[in-house]
This record gives structure tokens, C-alpha cells and sequence, in this order.
């Protein structure tokens, strides 16, 4: 093995490896949603969903805003 095992998980040659990860990818969970009845602190928008649980008093930002804002 060019690695050294850890713990107790299993070991799968390279063949079988490649198929659990390319079964994996295939179905991903989807995303827990949040019901919420806000307004966006950057431009107003009514938003109704979020893709996490809000913390009370935090501005909230729509995908737009938050994008355009995420690296000032």
C-alpha cells in the first residue's frame, strides 16, 4: 500500500475504491432547509428559505448580496 492504514476502516484496492467514490457522488442528501419570513439587510429582497438556521438578532443577506459582499 502506498499509505499507511488507519483506525479501523476498511482498505479497498484501487478498482472497488473508484466505484464506492463514483457511487457516492451520484446521490448526495439534500440540503436541510430553513423556513424564514426576512428581508435581505443588503437590498430588501423578502426571503423564504435559507440553507441554514438563522441566529436571532444576525443581518441576513440574500445569494446576491452575500456573494457581492463575502470578501469585503
Amino acid at each position: 500500500l502506498p499509505f499507511q492504514p488507519s483506525g479501523d476502516r476498511p482498505v479497498f484496492c484501487q478498482d472497488c475504491n473508484r466505484a464506492n467514490r463514483d457511487q457516492r457522488d451520484g446521490v448526495r442528501p439534500q440540503k436541510r432547509m430553513f423556513d424564514v419570513d426576512v428581508k435581505c439587510a443588503g437590498c430588501g429582497t423578502h426571503i423564504t428559505q435559507l440553507p441554514f438556521e438563522p441566529k436571532a438578532g444576525s443581518d441576513i443577506f440574500c445569494r446576491e448580496c452575500y456573494l457581492k459582499n463575502k470578501d469585503n
